[in-house]
């Protein structure tokens, strides 16, 4: 694989899972912390 081609596929997962956090919670920056907050709490 050459760089443009995993650049391109890096690119391509970050717009998804941006996409994908926006739509669970609203904001794509509240996901992340809050999903491992929870987890280490109930751990």
């Amino acid at each position: 694989a050459n760089p443009v081609d995993s650049k391109r596929r890096a690119e391509t997962w970050k717009r998804n899972r941006r996409a994908l956090a926006y739509s669970t919670v609203g904001t794509p920056d509240y996901i992340a912390p809050e999903v491992f907050k929870q987890c280490g709490y109930n751990n």
